[in-house]
């Protein structure tokens, strides 16, 4: 039987035999032949990301957005994995996201879930450089919402799960 598994805001990376899920605009530039060449060639996407379009990076990537109901069915997956996605969300919609998660896992399933550790980001402000700690809490310098932190976690803070 085939072990079904999750990735909730893969971005650009992919895991083979995963059902790899994100919600960046990447992903209908991908559907678009010639978009993203153009797109580069305008100015607008670097190097880096055009290069990775050239390699169809984002065409093993599916659209969810993790703050509406999940399209898959109750007890579906048997892991689900997201690093670095609820600090992007507000607390109501990581308590969502999360609530969606077992719903669509199998009994006995794995999640593995990585965020920031505010604890550690705190115990390293440096007083010096306040631009850094808020850059890092905030990620401030993000022009979307979507990509700014809005929410962090410590092992207290993370019990409201």
């Amino acid at each position: 039987m085939e072990t079904r598994k999750l990735h909730l805001g893969c971005f650009d990376q992919v895991f083979p035999g995963w059902v790899n899920t994100d919600i960046t605009p990447h992903i209908f530039i991908a559907r678009i032949p010639g978009l993203a060449w153009l797109l580069y060639r305008a100015g607008m996407m670097s190097e880096q990301r055009y290069e990775q379009h050239k390699k169809r990076v984002f065409h093993a990537v599916s659209y969810l957005d993790v703050a509406k109901k999940f399209p898959y069915p109750a007890g579906w997956f048997d892991a689900v994995y997201c690093s670095h996605l609820l600090e992007h969300l507000y607390p109501d919609q990581a308590r969502f996201c999360i609530s969606e998660i077992y719903r669509i896992l199998k009994s006995g399933g794995i999640v593995r879930i990585a965020v920031p550790d505010l604890d550690w980001i705190v115990a390293h402000y440096d007083p010096s450089h306040p631009e850094q700690f808020l850059e890092q809490m905030f990620e401030a310098s993000q022009k979307r919402s979507k990509n700014q932190h809005h929410w962090h976690y410590t092992l207290v803070s993370a019990n409201w799960c």
